[in-house]
């Protein structure tokens, strides 16, 4: 007798995404492998791992950005050299 099918929620993918989690810590979390993980996102008509990722991983590097951002209007030395050398 097969195992039960285990479904994914997608929302909480999107969540793990943003908050740039691999694919392998992405399986890990809902229990499954990385095949699993990349057949369920096909079956949610997606072209796989790769494509939903670079979707949904945006938001978190967003948010990052808008918090570098605030520590260097804060005055944070730091973070204002090390964002001036990354640009």
């Amino acid at each position: 007798m097969p195992r039960p099918k285990i479904e994914i929620d997608l929302e909480q993918l999107k969540k793990l995404l943003a908050l740039q989690c691999t694919k392998i810590e992405c399986a890990a979390f809902f229990g499954i492998t990385k095949p699993t993980l990349e057949a369920r996102i096909r079956e949610a008509g997606f072209e796989g791992f790769q494509q939903f990722a670079d979707i949904h991983r945006q938001p978190g590097k967003i948010s990052l950005r808008r918090h570098q951002w605030r520590s260097v209007e804060a005055g944070h030395v730091g973070m204002q050299i090390w964002l001036g050398k990354q640009w």
